[in-house]
């Protein structure tokens, strides 16, 4: 049985020795500089990419982000969440990232937020999968109908007859000359 293993991409320094936590789980960590180029290579390399961990640890990586284009290029090519392990000593729009850890924050309680995350991604890109699915499928009933309705000829009804009380001459009631239908 050939199982894929979920690769996560590590974007910047790893001071913290959080790639071999990673890694010990089975998870294929591939490492990338802060530039959108070594990102987009990165994500060539990632059979199965389950998550995205950038680091900034130095207290740089938000002017690095901003300059590279990295989140952006993250958040155009991939659904995997963005996690950052972030410096408190460096302002940072934590609204850009799926998850937030802060720098200090042991591996006991990161990993396991990690996890959960890329559960959550995953389920989540299931349940769309299977929503284009079924949206495909009703497309295809309506395809269908409509090209049997172009077959048998349909007409279209007068709407605005049927509210003024004036029945289509296709249903076959004939009208008095006081307008009453008999």
């Amino acid at each position: 049985m050939n199982m894929t293993i979920s690769t996560v991409i590590h974007v910047g320094e790893d001071f913290c020795m959080r790639i071999p936590v990673l890694e010990n789980t089975g998870l294929r960590v591939l490492r990338s500089r802060c530039t959108a180029g070594e990102f987009r290579a990165a994500l060539d390399q990632a059979d199965s990419l389950a998550a995205v961990t950038l680091s900034d640890e130095r207290g740089d990586l938000r002017e690095t982000l901003l300059e590279s284009g990295v989140i952006e290029t993250a958040r155009e090519l991939c659904m995997a969440p963005l996690i950052l392990f972030h410096n408190p000593n460096c302002a940072c729009d934590e609204s850009n990232f799926d998850l937030v850890i802060p720098t200090l924050t042991t591996p006991t309680l990161w990993l396991p937020s990690i996890l959960e995350a890329i559960k959550i991604s995953r389920q989540i890109r299931e349940s769309s999968q299977q929503l284009c699915e079924e949206s495909e499928a009703v497309r295809v009933k309506v395809r269908a109908e409509i090209s049997r309705a172009v077959r048998e000829g349909a007409r279209s009804i007068d709407l605005d007859a049927v509210w003024r009380s004036k029945p289509p001459a296709s249903v076959g009631i004939e009208r008095s000359k006081t307008g009453t239908g008999r």
